[in-house]
C-alpha cells in the first residue's frame, strides 16, 4: 500500500515537486515489482533480494528522490532472512542502515504517501536516524525471535538435533547399498551368461535369464532412486545443496 500511494516526484522551477500517482509512473511501477520480488524472494535467497530491492535507488543519480517505501522493503526483506537465520540478515541490515545514514545527512527527498519528505538539520537528523533505525531493530527482533519459536514447533527444519534419525539414514543408506549392488550382479550375470550352455531347452532358459535380466533392473532402478533420496536427505541434514555426490554415488550403479 505504501509502494502504490507514493507518488512520482517532478521537480519544477522554484523547488517545488509536482506529484504523478505511483500507477501512472512507468518508473515507480518497475520499483513497486522490483520491491516485492525481493520480499519474496528473501526466504531463500536473501542476496538477491537486497540486490531487486536497492536497483530502484539508482534512479536517484537524476531524480535526486527516493520512495520511502524501497527502504521499508529493505527492512522487510532483512527481517524475512532473519526469521531464517540471523546471520542471514547481515546483507539487507547493513543496506538499510546504509540508506537510512544516506537520507539522514545528505538533501535527498522521500517520497511518502502524503507527498514528499526531507531531513531537517540537527536535531531532525537524529530524531530520523534513530527512528529508522529502531524500526529495523524491532522488525529483526521479533522475525528472530517468530523464526526461533517457528522452528521449535517444528522438528522437520531442524533434522539435525535426532541422532537417532540421522542413524537410521545411515544404515538405510548402507543396506540400500549392497542391495544395490548384488541386484546389479545379477542382472549382469543374467545377461551375459554364454549361449552355448543352452543345448536342451536353450530358448526357455534364455527367455527366462532376460526376464530375470529386466527385472533386476527395474528393482536396480528403484534402488537407486532411493539412494539419492536417502543421500538428499543427509545433505539437508548436513545444511548442503549440491546433487553431484548423490548423483554420482547412483549413477556407479549400473
Amino acid at each position: 500500500m505504501t509502494l502504490a500511494l507514493s507518488p512520482e516526484l517532478l521537480l519544477v522551477p522554484g523547488g517545488a515537486y509536482l506529484t504523478v500517482p505511483a500507477l501512472r509512473s512507468p518508473l515507480l511501477l518497475v520499483g513497486i515489482v522490483a520491491v516485492v520480488l525481493g520480499v519474496l524472494v528473501a526466504h531463500r535467497h536473501p542476496g538477491w533480494a537486497t540486490v531487486l530491492v536497492l536497483m530502484p535507488f539508482a534512479t536517484t543519480v537524476w531524480t535526486g528522490w527516493f520512495v520511502l517505501g524501497w527502504w521499508a522493503g529493505l527492512v522487510a526483506v532483512a527481517a524475512v532472512a532473519a526469521h531464517r537465520a540471523p546471520w542471514r540478515a547481515a546483507l539487507p541490515a547493513a543496506a538499510a542502515v546504509a540508506v537510512t545514514s544516506w537520507f539522514t545527512v545528505s538533501d535527498i527527498v522521500a517520497s511518502v504517501p502524503l507527498g514528499s519528505s526531507a531531513v531537517g538539520d540537527g536535531r531532525d537528523e537524529v530524531v530520523t536516524l534513530g527512528a529508522m533505525l529502531g524500526l529495523l531493530v524491532v522488525a529483526l527482533t521479533v522475525a528472530t525471535v517468530g523464526g526461533v519459536v517457528d522452528r521449535r514447533r517444528d522438528p522437520v527444519d531442524t533434522p539435525a538435533d535426532d541422532p537417532d534419525a540421522a542413524e537410521r539414514a545411515r544404515l538405510a543408506r548402507e543396506l540400500t547399498d549392497a542391495a544395490a549392488r548384488r541386484i546389479s550382479l545379477v542382472a549382469a550375470r543374467a545377461e551375459l551368461a554364454p549361449p552355448y550352455r543352452y543345448r536342451d531347452g536353450g530358448a526357455d532358459r534364455r527367455a527366462a535369464l532376460a526376464a530375470l535380466a529386466v527385472d533386476a533392473r527395474r528393482a536396480l532402478g528403484e534402488l537407486r532412486h532411493a539412494l539419492v533420496v536417502l543421500d538428499h536427505a543427509d545433505a539437508d541434514r548436513a545444511g548442503l545443496d549440491s546433487r553431484d555426490e548423490p548423483r554420482a554415488r547412483a549413477g556407479a550403479l549400473r
